[in-house]
């Protein structure tokens, strides 16, 4: 079973602000890494960085309420 969306919100607002910009830099914009960091004035790593963390928090917030 999907998380519902007011969960993944819940999920996303809990996110480092810097890493909540970059999601939304690349995911709800789908600008490319290099836009996402020129956009946020940002090296191309740490939008790379970034992004990784925010995947892995968000799978594992995920996880846990399709667990729940």
């Amino acid at each position: 079973m999907r998380p519902a969306r007011d969960e993944l919100r819940s999920l996303l607002g809990a996110l480092d602000p810097g890493d909540r910009a970059v999601v939304h830099q690349l995911h709800v914009l789908r600008s490319s890494p290099f836009e996402a960091a020129t956009a946020l004035g940002l090296p191309v790593t740490e939008v790379h960085l970034r992004a990784t963390r925010a995947v892995r928090q968000l799978s594992r917030g995920a996880r846990q309420l399709g667990a729940a």
